[in-house]
């Protein structure tokens, strides 16, 4: 199915302020679950899982942005992606009242198994070097447990897309593509 919403009538499912102004990590995955809702109406929902605190790049900004335009990539060839990006500040904010220093399971714990468990994603795609990071192994093995979604491989074309896209050359790489 090709999702044809325009970026303006994706992101009005987003409801920022609710995002901003959470006190908790159930309550913002219970805003997460509400989108997945609404999304779940137009298609099969889609998950990147990928690098952002750890892993990767190794640099939380930099891996965002290349998430960000991973994410851009798939909606660009027909999928239908739940973007968690407009969640990672109130995630941070969040876990770190939490969690002192220590790396933030809560954020896995309270966010991203509510959001798996909810059933509305369908297929998760692990980008390049998920491996490598410490949410994304936890997410695949949690979601092999779970086999209420499909896990696949982000295309590696669509990542060196996503990565020119971003400036970006590949972290294990002196290439630039």
């Amino acid at each position: 199915m090709n999702f044809n919403m325009t970026p303006i009538e994706y992101t009005e499912l987003y409801d920022f302020e609710k995002i901003a102004n959470s006190s908790s990590m159930p309550e913002l995955a219970n805003i997460a679950i509400s989108i997945l809702e609404k999304l779940s109406f137009f298609g099969e929902v889609h998950q990147l899982c990928g690098p952002m605190s750890t892993g990767g790049f190794n640099q939380r900004e930099t891996n965002i942005k290349l998430f960000t335009f991973a994410i851009e990539v798939a909606r660009e060839k027909g999928l239908l992606i739940f973007n968690q990006i407009p969640f990672q500040k109130a995630m941070v904010r969040l876990s770190s009242l939490a969690s002192q220093g220590q790396y933030k399971q809560d954020i896995l714990d309270f966010f991203y198994l509510p959001v798996f468990q909810s059933g509305f994603v369908k297929k998760i795609l692990f980008l390049p070097l998920w491996e490598t990071s410490l949410g994304a192994v936890w997410e695949r093995n949690v979601l092999k447990t779970m086999n209420n979604a499909s896990i696949d491989e982000y295309p590696l074309a669509w990542y060196e897309e996503a990565l020119k896209k971003a400036g970006l050359s590949h972290p294990l790489s002196t290439e630039r593509f």
